[in-house]
């Protein structure tokens, strides 16, 4: 499966199937994310390979975040 095989509402519901794997918290106003977040789909084996292979979590999150009006947060990571 392709993202040009999904309606818009269908790719955005992969999106958060996603998130919601990964522990991603877009229920509220912001999504909060950390460097972490910068990785990248990169296991063949994943179920989330097919349609994200390539993908970072943050730029699946920057999706979901324009798309329903939120705003994203960098997690402080100071240690």
């Amino acid at each position: 499966m392709k993202q040009s095989d999904l309606t818009k509402e269908e790719f955005l519901v992969k999106c958060k199937e996603l998130l919601d794997y990964m522990g991603k918290d877009y229920s509220g106003d912001t999504i909060l994310l950390n460097s972490g977040d910068n990785s990248c789909i990169m296991n063949p084996k994943s179920q989330f390979y097919e349609l994200f292979g390539g993908y970072s979590i943050w730029g699946v999150a920057e999706y979901v975040a324009k798309e329903t009006n939120k705003k994203i947060i960098w997690e402080n990571e100071d240690y």
